[in-house]
């Protein structure tokens, strides 16, 4: 009836790598999106959900959320805030993109790539930002 589509097949593939490996209590650095597919599809949970959500829940969530920007933006320079919310893999779409600055090379500080797929990657935070 609809042409609609929500999630694609590439987002499929993203949730089923996401269920098989990383471990059901990681934390995942995402977007803000209330639909976004770490939480939708695999279940995982993320530093800080739709402010649209949050907000109306009555929940402090504006340092949650200026904390994801800052881990996007200046990755190399927050370490501190991936032991803080103890993050272990971090997401990166369009949607990321589009939201934030973000500081790619920053990135390879701190996580390495261990899943991409067309403009989508998962990166493993490395082990030597938890020592």
């Amino acid at each position: 009836v609809s042409r609609y589509e929500l999630y694609g097949s590439g987002a499929v593939e993203l949730a089923e790598f996401v269920e098989e490996q990383i471990p059901a209590d990681a934390v995942v650095l995402t977007d803000l999106r209330h639909n976004n597919e770490i939480t939708c599809l695999a279940g995982r949970n993320i530093v800080c959900g739709s402010p649209s959500y949050l907000y109306y829940h009555g929940l402090n969530y504006q340092q949650n959320e200026q904390d994801v920007e800052t881990m996007y933006t200046s990755p190399a320079s927050a370490k501190e805030l991936f032991r803080k919310y103890d993050v272990n893999y971090i997401y990166l779409s369009n949607q990321e993109y589009g939201t934030y600055n973000v500081d790619v090379n920053g990135l390879y500080e701190v996580a390495d790539v261990v899943w991409q797929k067309d403009d989508v990657s998962v990166w493993k935070v490395k082990d030597a930002i938890f020592e």
